[in-house]
């Protein structure tokens, strides 16, 4: 099988094509290249004859590409929490629409939607709730927002266009010695590298798939 991983150079696609490279034929689209085997493309997903280009040939696509906080401290001033919200907007919705349209003019078998944990993180953590798939939607943020508007796209190019669509909510990703786990909201939410490979795996090879959502979260204690 060929698969194309976008946003291959982060953590979770190097976490992937570390265990894909010796099952498929990979093919990795990224702003910058990592240390890896396979066919690399240095292209940005914002642009659609480069996301295009990039599935021409492939049998399934792994969309794994988001916007980058160019500063990641936990409190940023109001002028970067701006700017990186219009990020948010322009790659993590014009690149996702250029994913989907992509896979509907090449045909592609499968596309597998990175989207987060966070579209339901808006819930209280203290509340009775037990978060499944089908429980509704409540970002927490506006980088949430553009992740389930990323599945409600998927949403519709399985039924208007039946290409088969599955969206992964990732939680916590990481290691176990992660810093951000010694606090409890991570801790709930972590998922480490094998069972990352695992959902993504089977999320590429499921058969008869038209459109669904899971959550990709290992078995941690409390998780929620």
């Amino acid at each position: 099988m060929k698969v194309l991983i976008t946003g291959a150079a982060g953590f979770v696609g190097q976490v992937l094509w570390m265990d894909f490279k010796d099952r498929y034929t990979l093919r990795l689209l990224d702003i910058r290249t990592a240390d890896s085997e396979g066919e690399w493309i240095v292209g940005d997903v914002r642009d659609y004859d480069t996301v295009s280009g990039a599935m021409r040939g492939m049998d399934a696509v792994v969309h794994l590409a988001i916007a980058r906080a160019a500063n990641h401290t936990k409190n940023p001033s109001p002028d970067e929490q701006r700017t990186y919200q219009i990020a948010c907007m322009d790659t993590n919705v014009k690149g996702t629409y250029n994913v989907f349209e992509a896979a509907r003019e090449h045909h592609i078998k499968r596309v597998v939607y990175a989207s987060s944990a966070r579209v339901a993180r808006g819930y209280d953590w203290d509340e009775d709730i037990r978060i499944t798939a089908d429980t509704p939607a409540k970002p927490d943020s506006i980088y949430a927002l553009t992740k389930y508007f990323g599945e409600m796209m998927g949403r519709y190019y399985a039924e208007r266009y039946g290409v088969s669509v599955v969206c992964i909510r990732i939680g916590t990703p990481g290691p176990p010695d992660n810093p951000r786990l010694r606090e409890r909201r991570y801790q709930r939410t972590w998922v480490g590298p094998s069972d990352l490979i695992e959902i993504f795996r089977r999320s590429v090879e499921a058969p008869d798939i038209a459109f669904e959502i899971f959550h990709g979260i290992s078995d941690n204690h409390e998780n929620h």
